[in-house]
């Protein structure tokens, strides 16, 4: 009888394992990363690329899921800000708010996030630091808290592949020696940087 239940529930364990499996939804989205507010002073846009996995928890209403995203913000014309990258992962939820996206054409879904952000920049040197002939200059470098916000417009083309039009804002803040750092760089004139905020536009295909 032990033996018998056991086989049973090894025997559907394997099914209901690649029933979630199947069920994962998984693309790939790339674009640009627009830098906002006081960000938008010490940086340029850059391309953007991302990466997310969905498992549907009800009707296919709502999804959770993970995302990552790599945004490469280009240094600004007029002041030496390093260029820097941006490697952001987050969980997310996202809900479907208007359209059908098992049976319509097009379809719209609200994504939420949270997660973190680690913050690696190119090489730069400055003036109020000591330096010799061993100094190898600095960097941006950081891991923070980020929280993301946003839209995607789904719509599914006549040879049956759905493509996404995701619109997201995120805000990360900075440490205290980042900010120091862009605001001497920047010699000052600019408005003192709390927190790094970013939109991006991507254009994504389901996988």
């Amino acid at each position: 009888m032990d033996r018998t239940s056991r086989s049973v529930d090894l025997g559907t364990a394997k099914p209901a394992h690649a029933q979630i499996l199947s069920n994962l939804n998984w693309r790939l989205h790339g674009g640009i990363e627009q830098p906002l507010a006081s960000t938008a002073h010490y940086y340029s846009f850059g391309p953007s690329l991302g990466f997310d996995v969905h498992h549907p928890l009800k009707n296919d209403k709502l999804s959770i899921g993970l995302g990552v995203d790599w945004d490469y913000l280009n240094t600004n014309v007029l002041y030496p800000t390093p260029v820097t990258n941006m490697w952001r992962y987050r969980a997310e939820f996202e809900a479907n708010v208007a359209g059908d996206q098992q049976d319509g054409k097009v379809f719209l879904s609200a994504v939420v996030g949270a997660g973190g952000t680690t913050v690696y920049s190119h090489k730069f040197y400055l003036v109020s630091r000591p330096q010799d002939y061993t100094f190898d200059g600095d960097r941006l470098r950081q891991t923070s808290l980020t929280g993301t916000g946003g839209l995607r417009l789904g719509f599914k083309s006549p040879d049956g592949i759905t493509w996404w039009l995701s619109g997201k804002v995120n805000v990360t803040p900075m440490n205290q020696f980042n900010k120091d750092a862009l605001r001497e760089l920047a010699k000052q004139k600019l408005d003192a940087l709390g927190s790094a905020m970013n939109a991006s536009i991507q254009l994504g295909v389901s996988l």
